[in-house]
């Protein structure tokens, strides 16, 4: 028997013993709810009370994936969450409130440097966040105003290089030298199109476009067609690198094992939703899969 195996058998018995009810099922490298018990990934569900402890673990690695808590329906996230690297520390962790993210999130790199801050109001919306370099050093800031606008800075050795106001497909730009003086100024309207563009060399004197410098500055414009969103981040196994990140009503990994009312996911926009065509959401479907996966109910999404 594989060491996490055992370890994950270990703890139903002790929970069991206890008196909790408990559900233990296996997931493939595509997060997918299987059969195999071989499979890379073990999770454990447990209930307390009318709500539910769910956490899932690297088979191979003997280490947590995510370890959450969840509403009596077993589709709401709610409640302390943590995401964990392969390596087994942590990646990700912050709170939701009925299935959305709220408050303070905080990223760590594999080797427990924290590398970005953010937080969200109570209706789940993006408020700011701070990203931090390999030293520690602020490199990025973010803020997102009401009305859809959204102001980022971006910093070198505590310098700042970027900074831009972006309203929609409008942008209002800044590149600055390392010395400090202002390289770029730029302005985009709703259209797209490049409205207003001037390029200065370090000393602050406007470019012509035969300078030397100008090719340098065309480039440096190029790192920055729009400004990223925060809180990007990756999940590695050894078969299937998966890209994901967490939206505000979709926590990552949940929709891919917690069947949430089908109404709901077929209502979501597209982006979000991610609803395959071969996703079987009726009842009826779940029941006759986990039925024949012979693993208890628990409201387990398969496709």
């Amino acid at each position: 028997m594989r060491p996490a195996v055992l370890f994950v058998c270990l703890i139903c018995a002790c929970l069991q013993a206890r008196g909790q009810e408990l559900y233990k099922f296996y997931l493939n490298a595509r997060m997918e709810v299987v059969k195999d018990s071989l499979s890379p990934f073990i999770g454990v569900a447990v209930q307390e009370g009318s709500d539910w402890q769910v956490a899932i673990y690297d088979a191979a690695r003997n280490t947590r994936v995510r370890h959450s808590y969840f509403d009596s329906t077993l589709s709401i996230a709610i409640g302390p969450a943590t995401f964990f690297h392969s390596n087994g520390k942590r990646m990700m962790e912050g709170h939701y409130n009925a299935g959305r993210m709220v408050g303070l999130w905080r990223r760590w790199d594999e080797a427990g440097r924290l590398t970005d801050l953010a937080f969200y109001d109570k209706y789940s919306s993006f408020l700011y966040s701070y990203s931090y370099n390999d030293s520690g050093m602020l490199s990025r800031s973010r803020y997102d105003h009401s009305g859809g606008r959204r102001q980022i800075t971006e910093f070198s050795n505590g310098a700042v290089t970027f900074e831009a106001v972006q309203f929609g497909r409008s942008l209002r730009a800044r590149h600055y030298w390392p010395s400090g003086g202002l390289a770029i100024e730029m302005e985009r309207g709703y259209d797209g199109k490049v409205s207003r563009e001037q390029f200065f060399d370090s000393s602050g004197q406007p470019l012509s476009k035969r300078s030397a410098d100008f090719a340098i500055l065309k480039r440096m414009r190029k790192q920055h067609p729009y400004p990223a969103d925060p809180f990007k981040y990756r999940y590695r196994n050894s078969d299937n690198p998966t890209y994901t990140r967490p939206n505000q009503d979709d926590p990552p990994l949940v929709r891919s094992i917690i069947h949430h009312n089908h109404d709901q996911v077929r209502s979501a926009p597209d982006a979000r939703s991610n609803v395959r065509s071969s996703q079987r959401t009726s009842e009826e479907a779940l029941n006759e899969s986990m039925r024949r996966f012979n693993v208890p109910y628990m409201n387990l999404l398969n496709y």
